[in-house]
């Protein structure tokens, strides 16, 4: 556990501005123990890493002052039976500094690796959750959160990285980033009041994807059967000022697409989604990428909270083959991203799954191919405004 405080006096950087400091902190795990093959015992389970820094400075409008706070889960113990569960990791920066023109905090929260296996049932990487508040006239925060399976293994190798920044403006900002493998943890509530949210779980369980998709029987449908969902994702922002801000998260999913079986579709199912706050100077920006392509597999803006709320509700995007996907050395890099701009107080979250399955035939307003075609989005709902 890592802690660090600081009250910092102004200092001169040479310049025509001043410096109000900066305060870091950093933790890391301790690594998991090892298991002799001969004892066909198990990984131990990697440590669990807390990073808090905090930072507090009242003064003049020009100056400027940085937080950080990282923290690294302990890898899991390699093991003959299992491999140990890799250390959860939190990150947590706060900086308060009312009068400040630069005030940027940043938190970095990486799970550790779960342990190898010989017998493939390598262990799941730790929880990562990183959490980012600023107050300041002006300024920035970010929150950057990652948890990883073995990435030596032989079983389904898989990882999530979740981004979430924003901008200060005159007050008090929040962006949160969670990243897992297995269970999901998070939902559309959790995004709520905070300017960015990213969260991201990789190879979900099928226990906790019931939940999330009881509401969604369209979704539900498609992925059933011999489908592998291979992720679960909340993106979100609410934007606290009235001037051309972006509020941005995003989610980037790693797999080895060899340990893939039966490869079929890339499908993403859209669950549900919420929306409050003024209607006016709303454009929500949508866009899914792979590494090594140079286009979008798919990019939709929408400029009115009844398009948006319309899309993200029970619909399935095609996305092609899965083995037409650029992957990178064998790794299929999926990137979802979200950007908002709108007028201040206005809140767009919405969840997702993707994975390999076959799609099915459905309603054309159902299943969507990746044209980014909103014609498909005539009917509109407000039955989910909150």
């Amino acid at each position: 556990v890592a802690t660090a405080e600081g009250v910092a006096a102004p200092i001169h950087d040479g310049s025509n501005s001043w410096n109000a400091g900066a305060v870091t902190s950093y933790a890391r795990g301790g690594m998991g123990g090892y298991a002799s093959y001969a004892s066909y015992g198990s990984g131990g389970s990697g440590g669990k890493a807390t990073a808090e820094s905090t930072f507090s400075y009242i003064g003049n409008q020009s100056a400027g002052a940085s937080v950080d706070a990282v923290a690294n889960g302990g890898n899991g113990g390699q093991g003959q039976t299992s491999g140990g569960m890799g250390g959860d990791a939190s990150a947590t920066a706060t900086g308060y500094a009312p009068n400040a023109n630069a005030l940027n905090v940043s938190s970095q929260a990486y799970g550790g690796p779960g342990g190898y296996s010989s017998t493939g049932n390598h262990g799941k990487g730790g929880k990562a959750l990183a959490t980012s508040i600023g107050t300041a006239f002006t300024g920035f925060v970010g929150s950057n959160a990652a948890s990883y399976t073995d990435p030596s293994g032989t079983g389904v190798n898989a990882g999530v990285q979740a981004l979430a920044s924003a901008v200060i403006a005159n007050g008090t900002s929040v962006s949160t980033a969670g990243a897992n493998v297995g269970e999901i943890t998070k939902t559309l509530i959790d995004a709520q009041a905070r300017q960015a949210a990213a969260f991201g779980t990789a190879m979900p369980s099928q226990d906790s994807l019931v939940t999330v998709m009881d509401s969604n029987p369209q979704v539900r449908a498609v992925f059933a059967d011999d489908s592998t969902v291979l992720g679960y994702g909340v993106l979100g922002r609410t934007a606290t000022s009235t001037i051309d801000s972006i509020y941005s998260s995003s989610l980037i999913y790693r797999y080895t697409i060899s340990d893939i079986s039966n490869p079929q579709h890339l499908l993403v199912g859209l669950l549900d989604s919420t929306f409050s706050g003024a209607e006016n100077d709303f454009q929500l920006d949508f866009k899914i990428s792979a590494s090594g392509s140079p286009t979008p597999l798919y990019t939709q803006t929408f400029t009115s909270p009844d398009e948006a709320l319309s899309f993200f509700d029970d619909k399935v995007l095609d996305l092609g083959l899965l083995t037409s996907i650029p992957t990178n050395y064998g790794t299929m890099e999926l990137n979802f991203i979200s950007t908002l701009m709108a007028a201040e107080g206005a809140s767009f979250n919405f969840n997702f799954i993707e994975g390999n399955a076959s799609p099915v035939p459905v309603p054309p307003s159902i299943l969507l191919l990746g044209s980014g075609l909103l014609g498909l989005l005539a009917l509109r709902r407000r039955t989910r405004r909150s």
